[in-house]
């Protein structure tokens, strides 16, 4: 079955000064990052959202194994809930998007699942929002995890949808958060830093 619904697929390599093809393999990282467009009700309703959520199971299911997989418009807990509860036996490790206190504002939608114990080290929130992306906390996360004693950066992001492309100034301005929130502070870490999303 072929992955649908605009995913991007990353194969994250941090090479070393050995020229050993199996030392590659041991510093890399497979990476899926796919926008699974799962609204929460009343929205949601008409999305046909748990037969879709079947669908991205049985697609993962059957599909070669990441180390760390990164939703986008994750939005809805009771379809992360079906989906995890269905994968946690591959993808133990979770960190759900908070939900906010703000009655008409709904989650980042940003969730990220993993075959091994993964942290959320800072996260952002976008000044700059147009249309219906005001109602939700849209911004980036940055987490770290570690596969084969190498540690990565992986930053998830949703910027501003593109609405007759009016808002390149807006993803601009995202872009420039995510590089002097989350991308220029943790440089000096050496480690390799991994910018996926929509």
């Amino acid at each position: 079955m072929k992955l649908k619904y605009g995913l991007i697929i990353i194969l994250a390599f941090c090479f070393t000064q050995s020229s050993d093809i199996a030392s590659v393999e041991v510093n890399s990282l497979r990476v899926l990052s796919w926008n699974i467009k799962m609204f929460p009700a009343p929205y949601g309703w008409y999305q046909n959202s748990k037969h879709r959520a079947e669908n991205i199971i049985e697609a993962l299911k059957e599909s070669e194994l990441y180390d760390v997989i990164l939703f986008q418009e994750a939005f809805s807990g009771k379809i992360r809930k079906i989906i995890f509860n269905e994968l946690k036996t591959i993808y133990p490790h979770q960190i759900i998007p908070k939900d906010q206190t703000i009655f008409y504002k709904i989650n980042s939608g940003l969730w990220v699942i993993s075959r091994t114990p993964i942290t959320l080290i800072d996260e952002i929130s976008f000044s700059q929002l147009r249309d219906w992306d005001t109602f939700s906390s849209k911004g980036a996360k940055l987490y770290s995890v570690t596969n084969n004693q190498q540690e990565f950066y992986l930053i998830n992001t949703h910027l501003q949808s593109d609405y007759e492309k009016e808002y390149r100034d807006v993803r601009s301005s995202q872009y420039s958060e995510i590089n002097d929130g989350l991308i220029l502070p943790n440089l000096k870490s050496g480690l390799p830093i991994f910018l996926c999303g929509d």
